[in-house]
C-alpha cells in the first residue's frame, strides 16, 4: 500500500511505499484509492481466521496436557 503525500498538478503523485519504505514519485493513473472500511473488514476477517485456526490446533493440545497432568496427579 502506498501513502500519498502529495498530488501534483501534472498527474504525478509523491508518496511512500509502506511495505518497502521507498519514497518517490509515480504516475497517478497507476494507483487507486482504498476505502479504509474495506481494509478494516479484511483485517478483522484474517485475524478471526488466525484465531480460529490457533484455537483449533491448540485446544486439543491443552486438553491432552490437562488430562496428562491430572492422570499423573491422581495415580502417582
Amino acid at each position: 500500500m502506498i501513502e500519498v503525500m502529495e498530488q501534483c498538478d501534472d498527474g504525478w503523485y509523491v508518496g511512500l511505499n509502506q511495505r518497502s519504505t521507498e519514497f518517490g514519485t509515480f504516475p497517478g493513473n497507476y494507483v487507486e484509492k482504498v476505502c479504509w472500511s474495506v481494509v478494516a473488514v479484511v483485517v478483522v476477517v484474517v485475524l478471526h481466521v488466525v484465531v480460529v485456526l490457533l484455537l483449533g490446533l491448540l485446544l486439543p493440545l491443552v486438553v491432552v496436557a490437562t488430562a496428562a497432568v491430572l492422570w499423573i496427579a491422581l495415580y502417582n
